[in-house]
């Protein structure tokens, strides 16, 4: 690395050492926040203000991550891969989004419709796309379709909204079947789709918009206000699709994510990384 410019003592200039500690700093209180306590999941919010929120699972509580408004208004999915938070967008992109204020960059253009679900699983990045008014499972790693106009048993099109990994599969939640959806679990491998809700039952949650799975459990997110629960955080019991309220923040979530134990050591290590030029620095003073 050789883009710092050295004054002639041999030290850096004070204005990037003091740059620098406060990127160091402002890392390792992100790091901190996301692995305080029981928050272990993130939202990403649509309307006047979008912006990222940490949310307790225990009581739907959210707290703003950057300044209101900071976020990409278009993000309509979240996932963690490697340490990075990806998202889904409503114009058809993949971008990263920076935990320190919530900004995002774009990875790659899928074009076409909007990218409603974005999962990790087995190594592999997936995305659903809507394709003009039905869903295709992509691969978002090699921009592969795995399933192409994803159906029910019953040969009904999928209106799927979030997409989490959950026991060696991909679940989704059907926006328009059943009494606020269904919820189906999809197989990237055997390219199965198979309908998890209880007969005769829905989800309940108009607006599903994220799903998230967080040590063992299901959590849902919603963005539609005449929810009659209210916009807020919800379990969802997987064997039955069930869903009950645990808290509601009034919040329109395009996205939901769980923190994984692995990405807070990988945010750990990045804030590490930023740490050790200082220390080289001070070495050479």
């Amino acid at each position: 690395m050789h883009f710092l410019t050295h004054a002639p003592s041999g030290n850096p200039p004070i204005g990037l050492r003091r740059a620098a500690v406060t990127l160091g700093l402002s890392l390792a209180v992100a790091v901190a926040g996301l692995a305080a306590g029981a928050q272990g999941l993130i939202a990403a919010t649509q309307g006047a203000t979008p912006s990222l929120y940490t949310l307790n699972p225990t009581s739907g509580a959210a707290t703003r991550i950057g300044a209101p408004g900071a976020l990409n208004a278009q993000i309509s999915a979240l996932t963690f891969d490697g340490g990075l938070l990806f998202g889904g967008t409503l114009d058809g992109n993949l971008v990263t989004i920076s935990l320190t204020d919530g900004t995002s960059q774009v990875t790659k253009s899928f074009g076409g419709g909007p990218i409603y679900g974005v999962a990790a699983l087995n190594g592999a990045l997936y995305g659903l796309q809507d394709n003009a008014g039905s869903e295709n499972l992509l691969n978002l790693s090699t921009g592969a379709v795995v399933i192409a106009g994803v159906q029910d048993g019953s040969g009904n099109t999928l209106a799927g909204r979030g997409l989490t990994a959950y026991k060696g599969q991909l679940l989704t939640a059907d926006a328009g079947l059943g009494a606020g959806g269904d919820l189906f679990a999809l197989d990237p491998t055997a390219f199965t789709v198979v309908d998890l809700t209880a007969a005769g039952t829905g989800l309940g949650v108009n607006g599903l918009s994220g799903l998230a799975a967080l040590d063992g459990a299901l959590y849902a997110s919603d963005n539609d206000p005449s929810t009659p629960s209210g916009l807020g955080l919800y379990s969802v019991d997987p064997g039955t699709a069930a869903t009950s309220l645990i808290g509601a923040n009034g919040l329109r979530v395009g996205g939901l994510a769980a923190v994984p134990e692995p990405g807070v050591i990988g945010l750990g290590l990045a804030a590490l990384a930023c740490a050790l030029p200082l220390r080289r620095l001070r070495r050479r003073a």
